[in-house]
């Protein structure tokens, strides 16, 4: 296993169309188990840099490495594959399917990537693995079967946590996970999130507004740190 999650040497990336607007990254590295705050300004870039990170977009040049593979290199199929074995997204929008049960939204990604689905089924079926981690994340069994449009907004993204780390992959990527939620609420989201990174083994790139949650992380960086931008959208 690479000893490095993911990796940004030399990396610029253009909107087309979008005039001066630029991102560049000279370098970025997150090691595999470390968690790590990212925040910045809205507007500054932190969603184009995650879309490079996950292998949504390409960098018009330098080269973006995911568990020592170069995603840079690939073609967009295998980059779809590449995020789907190794990477676990927790969305802002939460993005569940609103009338599937928990369980089902939770099981979802195993249809896309068969590693993780075969050490899933290494260790039991993926159906209880689904329990596991909903009943670790405060998901109560009344609430499994529930569409997940019913469920309160902490539940829903519990269960978007559930999704990201079913199958253990080796980053999971939050975008702003808690801004929706209330203070209570997010506190008990991100004690349960890092109880099951931990477990998992799993890096964490976070990304979020509330510099106040900064402290719990092994490593705070601001975009401005690492990038330099030209007029953002």
């Amino acid at each position: 296993m690479s000893k490095t999650a993911i990796e940004l040497q030399d990396v610029v990336f253009r909107w087309p169309g979008a005039g001066q607007f630029q991102l560049s990254v000279p370098s970025l590295q997150i090691a595999a188990g470390e968690r790590v705050f990212l925040s910045g300004m809205s507007g500054s870039g932190k969603s184009t840099l995650l879309a490079l990170v996950c292998g949504i977009t390409r960098p018009d040049k330098g080269t973006v490495s995911l568990m020592g593979h170069d995603l840079s290199a690939m073609k967009s199929r295998a980059r779809d594959r590449a995020r789907a074995q190794n990477i676990g997204i927790i969305f802002q929008s939460f993005n569940l399917m609103p009338y599937a049960t928990a369980v089902d939204n939770v099981l979802l990604p195993l249809d896309f990537a068969p590693d993780r689905r075969e050490l899933v089924v290494q260790r039991g079926a993926p159906l209880e693995e689904a329990h596991r981690l909903l009943d670790a994340l405060k998901v109560g069994a009344e609430d499994r079967d529930r569409p997940a449009r019913n469920l309160s907004v902490g539940q829903q993204q519990r269960v978007a946590a559930a999704r990201a780390l079913i199958g253990k992959p080796g980053l999971i990527v939050a975008d702003e996970p808690t801004s929706s939620l209330d203070k209570d609420t997010e506190r008990l989201f991100m004690d349960l999130l890092f109880a099951q990174i931990e477990e998992a083994g799993s890096s964490l790139l976070f990304v979020s507004h509330d510099t106040s949650l900064a402290p719990r992380f092994d490593r705070s960086i601001s975009l401005s740190e690492i990038s330099r931008s030209g007029n953002s959208t």
